[in-house]
Protein backbone atom coordinates (compact mmCIF):
# COMPACT_ATOMS: atom_id res chain seq x y z
CA UNK A 1 0.00 0.00 0.00
CA UNK A 2 1.37 3.41 -1.02
CA UNK A 3 1.97 5.56 2.10
CA UNK A 4 1.67 9.34 2.51
CA UNK A 5 2.65 11.15 5.70
CA UNK A 6 0.75 14.45 5.86
CA UNK A 7 0.85 17.25 8.42
CA UNK A 8 -2.04 19.67 7.80
CA UNK A 9 -0.58 22.39 9.99
CA UNK A 10 -2.18 25.72 10.81
CA UNK A 11 0.82 27.55 9.37
CA UNK A 12 2.17 25.18 6.73
CA UNK A 13 1.09 21.97 5.02
CA UNK A 14 3.87 19.37 4.97
CA UNK A 15 3.98 15.95 3.36
CA UNK A 16 6.12 13.08 2.14
CA UNK A 17 5.29 9.91 0.20
CA UNK A 18 6.82 6.49 -0.43
CA UNK A 19 8.83 7.92 -3.30
CA UNK A 20 10.38 10.42 -0.83
CA UNK A 21 8.72 13.30 -2.66
CA UNK A 22 8.27 16.17 -0.19
CA UNK A 23 5.89 19.14 -0.17
CA UNK A 24 5.84 22.27 1.96
CA UNK A 25 3.57 25.27 1.41
CA UNK A 26 1.62 27.81 3.52
CA UNK A 27 -1.82 26.66 4.72
CA UNK A 28 -3.58 29.48 2.87
CA UNK A 29 -6.29 29.18 0.22
CA UNK A 30 -8.19 31.56 -2.02
CA UNK A 31 -11.10 30.99 -4.38
CA UNK A 32 -9.79 31.63 -7.87
CA UNK A 33 -11.97 34.35 -9.38
CA UNK A 34 -10.87 33.42 -12.89
CA UNK A 35 -9.23 36.75 -13.78
CA UNK A 36 -6.23 36.66 -16.09
CA UNK A 37 -4.66 39.55 -18.01
CA UNK A 38 -4.03 37.06 -20.86
CA UNK A 39 -6.60 36.02 -23.42
CA UNK A 40 -7.63 32.38 -23.11
CA UNK A 41 -6.63 31.79 -26.73
CA UNK A 42 -3.03 32.80 -26.00
CA UNK A 43 -0.33 30.22 -26.72
CA UNK A 44 0.50 30.02 -23.01
CA UNK A 45 -2.85 28.33 -22.42
CA UNK A 46 -2.33 25.87 -25.26
CA UNK A 47 0.97 24.50 -23.92
CA UNK A 48 1.11 22.72 -20.60
CA UNK A 49 4.02 23.67 -18.38
CA UNK A 50 6.83 21.30 -17.45
CA UNK A 51 6.12 19.78 -14.04
CA UNK A 52 8.60 20.74 -11.32
CA UNK A 53 7.50 20.16 -7.72
CA UNK A 54 9.15 23.31 -6.38
CA UNK A 55 7.73 25.54 -9.10
CA UNK A 56 4.28 24.00 -8.78
CA UNK A 57 4.16 24.65 -5.02
CA UNK A 58 5.11 28.30 -5.51
CA UNK A 59 2.34 28.79 -8.09
CA UNK A 60 -0.20 26.24 -6.90
CA UNK A 61 -3.60 26.34 -8.58
CA UNK A 62 -5.97 23.37 -8.34
CA UNK A 63 -9.37 22.38 -9.62
CA UNK A 64 -11.64 20.19 -7.45
CA UNK A 65 -14.64 18.27 -8.76
CA UNK A 66 -16.90 16.16 -6.54
CA UNK A 67 -19.54 15.23 -9.15
CA UNK A 68 -21.77 18.08 -7.95
CA UNK A 69 -19.70 21.13 -8.83
CA UNK A 70 -16.21 22.16 -9.84
CA UNK A 71 -14.20 24.89 -8.15
CA UNK A 72 -10.74 26.32 -8.63
CA UNK A 73 -8.48 27.51 -5.83
CA UNK A 74 -5.16 29.24 -5.41
CA UNK A 75 -3.17 27.57 -2.64
CA UNK A 76 -0.09 28.40 -0.57
CA UNK A 77 2.19 31.20 -1.74
CA UNK A 78 -0.07 31.74 -4.74
CA UNK A 79 -2.95 32.68 -2.40
CA UNK A 80 -0.97 34.65 0.19
CA UNK A 81 -1.72 38.17 -1.05
CA UNK A 82 -5.20 37.59 -2.45
CA UNK A 83 -7.93 39.76 -0.91
CA UNK A 84 -10.18 36.74 -0.29
CA UNK A 85 -7.48 34.44 1.13
CA UNK A 86 -8.07 32.48 4.33
CA UNK A 87 -5.88 30.50 6.73
CA UNK A 88 -6.52 27.15 8.35
CA UNK A 89 -7.38 28.28 11.88
CA UNK A 90 -10.56 26.40 12.82
CA UNK A 91 -10.30 24.30 15.98
CA UNK A 92 -12.41 21.70 14.18
CA UNK A 93 -10.55 20.84 10.99
CA UNK A 94 -13.21 18.33 10.00
CA UNK A 95 -15.74 20.91 8.82
CA UNK A 96 -13.23 23.44 7.49
CA UNK A 97 -13.18 24.23 3.77
CA UNK A 98 -9.49 25.05 4.19
CA UNK A 99 -8.81 21.48 5.36
CA UNK A 100 -10.48 19.95 2.31
CA UNK A 101 -8.71 22.26 -0.16
CA UNK A 102 -5.29 21.75 1.47
CA UNK A 103 -5.94 18.01 1.53
CA UNK A 104 -6.78 18.08 -2.18
CA UNK A 105 -3.74 20.18 -3.08
CA UNK A 106 -1.27 18.06 -1.10
CA UNK A 107 -2.80 14.81 -2.37
CA UNK A 108 -2.63 15.69 -6.05
CA UNK A 109 1.08 16.41 -5.56
CA UNK A 110 1.83 13.29 -3.51
CA UNK A 111 -0.46 10.62 -4.99
CA UNK A 112 1.24 8.05 -7.23
CA UNK A 113 0.67 8.10 -10.98
CA UNK A 114 -0.59 4.52 -10.93
CA UNK A 115 -3.92 3.61 -9.36
CA UNK A 116 -2.85 1.75 -6.22
CA UNK A 117 -4.26 1.64 -2.66
CA UNK A 118 -3.18 4.65 -0.58
CA UNK A 119 -2.57 4.79 3.17
CA UNK A 120 -2.77 8.31 4.62
CA UNK A 121 -1.03 8.88 7.96
CA UNK A 122 -1.75 12.24 9.56
CA UNK A 123 -2.37 13.78 12.98
CA UNK A 124 -4.35 16.09 15.23
CA UNK A 125 -3.24 18.24 18.18
CA UNK A 126 -3.26 16.23 21.40
CA UNK A 127 -6.17 18.22 22.83
CA UNK A 128 -8.28 17.55 19.71
CA UNK A 129 -7.47 13.92 19.06
CA UNK A 130 -9.41 12.68 22.07
CA UNK A 131 -12.69 14.17 20.84
CA UNK A 132 -12.21 14.42 17.06
CA UNK A 133 -10.11 11.40 16.02
CA UNK A 134 -12.92 9.13 14.83
CA UNK A 135 -14.89 11.87 13.10
CA UNK A 136 -11.75 13.14 11.37
CA UNK A 137 -10.89 9.59 10.25
CA UNK A 138 -14.43 9.04 8.95
CA UNK A 139 -14.28 12.28 6.96
CA UNK A 140 -10.96 11.31 5.37
CA UNK A 141 -12.15 7.79 4.54
CA UNK A 142 -15.23 9.21 2.82
CA UNK A 143 -13.29 11.90 0.96
CA UNK A 144 -13.47 11.43 -2.80
CA UNK A 145 -12.77 14.05 -5.43
CA UNK A 146 -11.16 14.50 -8.81
CA UNK A 147 -8.35 17.01 -8.36
CA UNK A 148 -6.38 18.49 -11.21
CA UNK A 149 -3.52 20.86 -11.90
CA UNK A 150 -4.96 22.55 -15.02
CA UNK A 151 -1.70 24.17 -16.06
CA UNK A 152 0.13 20.81 -16.06
CA UNK A 153 -2.56 18.52 -17.53
CA UNK A 154 -2.49 16.39 -14.37
CA UNK A 155 -5.69 14.90 -12.96
CA UNK A 156 -6.04 12.36 -10.16
CA UNK A 157 -8.87 10.67 -8.30
CA UNK A 158 -8.20 11.30 -4.61
CA UNK A 159 -9.50 8.72 -2.15
CA UNK A 160 -7.89 6.85 0.73
CA UNK A 161 -8.01 3.10 1.33
CA UNK A 162 -6.58 3.34 4.86
CA UNK A 163 -6.28 6.28 7.27
CA UNK A 164 -4.26 6.47 10.48
CA UNK A 165 -4.66 9.42 12.88
CA UNK A 166 -1.81 9.98 15.36
CA UNK A 167 -1.27 12.55 18.12
CA UNK A 168 0.53 15.53 16.62
CA UNK A 169 4.16 15.47 17.72
CA UNK A 170 4.54 11.69 17.95
CA UNK A 171 5.77 11.58 14.38
CA UNK A 172 8.49 14.12 15.05
CA UNK A 173 9.62 12.23 18.17
CA UNK A 174 10.04 8.99 16.21
CA UNK A 175 11.85 10.83 13.42
CA UNK A 176 14.22 12.32 16.02
CA UNK A 177 15.12 9.21 18.01
CA UNK A 178 14.75 6.26 15.65
CA UNK A 179 18.27 6.26 14.16
CA UNK A 180 19.85 6.31 17.64
CA UNK A 181 17.02 5.03 19.80
CA UNK A 182 19.18 3.56 22.60
CA UNK A 183 20.79 6.94 23.19
CA UNK A 184 17.45 8.53 24.05
CA UNK A 185 15.47 5.70 25.64
CA UNK A 186 17.12 5.72 29.04
CA UNK A 187 15.16 3.40 31.38
CA UNK A 188 12.79 5.07 33.85
CA UNK A 189 13.06 8.52 32.27
CA UNK A 190 10.93 10.70 29.98
CA UNK A 191 11.29 12.30 26.57
CA UNK A 192 9.61 15.67 26.01
CA UNK A 193 8.84 17.09 22.59
CA UNK A 194 7.70 20.71 22.26
CA UNK A 195 6.05 21.20 18.87
CA UNK A 196 5.75 24.96 18.41
CA UNK A 197 3.33 25.48 15.54
CA UNK A 198 1.42 28.37 14.03
CA UNK A 199 -1.63 28.13 16.27
CA UNK A 200 -0.89 25.51 18.92
CA UNK A 201 2.09 24.45 20.98
CA UNK A 202 1.82 20.73 21.52
CA UNK A 203 3.88 19.10 24.24
CA UNK A 204 4.25 15.35 23.90
CA UNK A 205 5.73 13.19 26.64
CA UNK A 206 6.98 9.63 26.24
CA UNK A 207 7.71 7.54 29.31
CA UNK A 208 10.57 5.04 29.05
CA UNK A 209 9.99 1.88 31.07
CA UNK A 210 12.63 -0.19 32.86
CA UNK A 211 13.33 -2.09 29.63
CA UNK A 212 13.94 1.08 27.64
CA UNK A 213 10.66 0.90 25.71
CA UNK A 214 8.96 4.27 24.99
CA UNK A 215 5.23 4.78 25.46
CA UNK A 216 3.13 7.90 25.00
CA UNK A 217 2.29 9.41 28.38
CA UNK A 218 -1.05 10.98 27.54
CA UNK A 219 -1.64 12.24 31.08
CA UNK A 220 1.42 14.51 30.77
CA UNK A 221 0.80 15.58 27.16
CA UNK A 222 -1.34 18.45 25.94
CA UNK A 223 -1.61 21.66 23.91
CA UNK A 224 -1.30 25.39 24.50
CA UNK A 225 -3.10 27.85 22.24
CA UNK A 226 -0.45 30.54 21.86
CA UNK A 227 1.85 29.61 18.97
CA UNK A 228 3.33 31.81 16.25
CA UNK A 229 -0.15 33.17 15.54
CA UNK A 230 -0.07 34.96 18.90
CA UNK A 231 3.43 36.30 18.23
CA UNK A 232 2.10 37.63 14.93
CA UNK A 233 -0.73 39.42 16.73
CA UNK A 234 1.72 41.02 19.14
CA UNK A 235 4.01 41.99 16.25
CA UNK A 236 1.06 43.61 14.48
CA UNK A 237 0.39 45.71 17.56
CA UNK A 238 4.03 46.84 17.52
CA UNK A 239 3.71 47.68 13.84
CA UNK A 240 0.51 49.61 14.48
CA UNK A 241 2.18 51.66 17.20
CA UNK A 242 4.72 52.87 14.62
CA UNK A 243 2.45 53.31 11.59
CA UNK A 244 -1.13 53.55 12.82
CA UNK A 245 -2.02 50.64 10.51
CA UNK A 246 -2.43 46.86 10.86
CA UNK A 247 -1.01 44.38 8.35
CA UNK A 248 -2.87 41.66 6.47
CA UNK A 249 -1.88 38.06 7.30
CA UNK A 250 0.43 37.54 4.31
CA UNK A 251 2.47 40.67 4.98
CA UNK A 252 2.36 40.05 8.73
CA UNK A 253 3.97 36.62 8.38
CA UNK A 254 6.75 38.22 6.34
CA UNK A 255 7.22 40.87 9.06
CA UNK A 256 7.56 38.20 11.76
CA UNK A 257 10.06 36.28 9.61
CA UNK A 258 12.23 39.29 8.68
CA UNK A 259 11.64 41.75 11.53
CA UNK A 260 10.98 44.55 9.05
CA UNK A 261 8.78 45.35 6.07
CA UNK A 262 8.46 48.06 3.42
CA UNK A 263 5.48 50.30 4.14
CA UNK A 264 4.37 53.71 2.85
CA UNK A 265 7.71 54.59 1.27
CA UNK A 266 10.16 53.36 3.90
CA UNK A 267 11.28 50.38 5.95
CA UNK A 268 9.47 49.77 9.23
CA UNK A 269 11.77 47.80 11.56
CA UNK A 270 10.33 46.10 14.65
CA UNK A 271 13.19 43.63 15.18
CA UNK A 272 13.92 44.89 18.73
CA UNK A 273 10.25 44.74 19.69
CA UNK A 274 9.98 41.30 18.08
CA UNK A 275 12.87 39.96 20.15
CA UNK A 276 11.13 41.14 23.32
CA UNK A 277 7.82 39.64 22.17
CA UNK A 278 9.41 36.25 21.43
CA UNK A 279 11.38 36.23 24.66
CA UNK A 280 8.28 37.06 26.71
CA UNK A 281 6.18 34.43 24.94
CA UNK A 282 8.86 31.78 25.46
CA UNK A 283 9.17 32.68 29.13
CA UNK A 284 5.42 32.24 29.66
CA UNK A 285 5.35 28.93 27.78
CA UNK A 286 8.32 27.55 29.74
CA UNK A 287 6.66 28.53 33.01
CA UNK A 288 3.38 26.89 31.97
CA UNK A 289 5.11 23.67 30.91
CA UNK A 290 7.22 23.44 34.05
CA UNK A 291 4.09 23.82 36.12
CA UNK A 292 2.22 21.13 34.15
CA UNK A 293 5.21 18.76 34.22
CA UNK A 294 6.31 19.47 37.80
CA UNK A 295 5.98 15.82 38.85
CA UNK A 296 8.41 14.57 36.19
CA UNK A 297 10.53 17.60 35.28
CA UNK A 298 13.69 16.19 36.92
CA UNK A 299 13.30 12.87 35.07
CA UNK A 300 13.18 14.33 31.55
CA UNK A 301 16.29 12.99 29.81
CA UNK A 302 15.94 15.05 26.62
CA UNK A 303 13.72 17.86 25.40
CA UNK A 304 13.24 18.14 21.66
CA UNK A 305 12.10 21.41 20.04
CA UNK A 306 10.33 21.17 16.69
CA UNK A 307 7.69 22.64 14.44
CA UNK A 308 8.08 25.61 12.14
CA UNK A 309 7.85 27.96 15.11
CA UNK A 310 10.37 25.85 16.98
CA UNK A 311 13.09 27.00 14.60
CA UNK A 312 12.38 30.63 15.47
CA UNK A 313 11.85 30.04 19.18
CA UNK A 314 14.71 27.61 19.90
CA UNK A 315 17.16 30.33 21.08
CA UNK A 316 14.63 31.25 23.79
CA UNK A 317 13.83 27.63 24.70
CA UNK A 318 17.25 25.97 24.74
CA UNK A 319 17.62 26.53 28.48
CA UNK A 320 14.40 24.65 29.27
CA UNK A 321 16.33 21.58 30.42
CA UNK A 322 19.93 20.44 30.67
CA UNK A 323 19.58 18.58 27.36
CA UNK A 324 17.43 20.57 24.95
CA UNK A 325 17.85 19.99 21.22
CA UNK A 326 16.39 21.42 18.04
CA UNK A 327 15.35 18.44 15.92
CA UNK A 328 16.71 17.99 12.43
CA UNK A 329 14.35 19.25 9.71
CA UNK A 330 12.05 20.64 12.41
CA UNK A 331 9.30 21.81 10.08
CA UNK A 332 8.97 18.46 8.28
CA UNK A 333 9.41 16.31 11.40
CA UNK A 334 5.80 15.23 11.90
CA UNK A 335 5.13 14.36 8.26
CA UNK A 336 8.31 12.31 7.99
CA UNK A 337 7.66 10.68 11.36
CA UNK A 338 4.10 9.74 10.45
CA UNK A 339 5.37 7.80 7.43
CA UNK A 340 8.22 6.32 9.48
CA UNK A 341 5.74 4.96 12.05
CA UNK A 342 3.73 3.34 9.25
CA UNK A 343 6.93 1.89 7.75
CA UNK A 344 7.87 0.39 11.14
CA UNK A 345 4.37 -1.03 11.56
CA UNK A 346 4.43 -2.65 8.12
CA UNK A 347 7.84 -4.24 8.74
CA UNK A 348 6.68 -5.67 12.06
CA UNK A 349 3.60 -7.17 10.42
CA UNK A 350 5.60 -9.03 7.77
Amino acid sequence: MFKIGLDLGYGYTKGINDNNKEILFPSIISMDMGFSPLDSSSDIFKKHKEFNIRTVQENLKISISNCIDRREFLVGENARNESNSSNLLDNNKIKSIETKVLLAASSVLLFPHDKVPVNLITGLPINQIRSQKQEFKDMLMKYKAVVSLPEYNIEKLIKFDKVDILPQGTGAVYASIWNDIKKYTIPNTYILFIDWGYKTIDYIVFSINSNGVPKLAGNFSGSLNNGMFQIGNDANMAFQSKTGQMLEVGFLNQLVADGKTWFDGSWVDISKELNLIEDDRARKVKAALKSKLADIIDKIAVTFIGGGGGITMYPYLKDFSSNTQLVDDAQMGNAKGYKLIADIRDKMQK
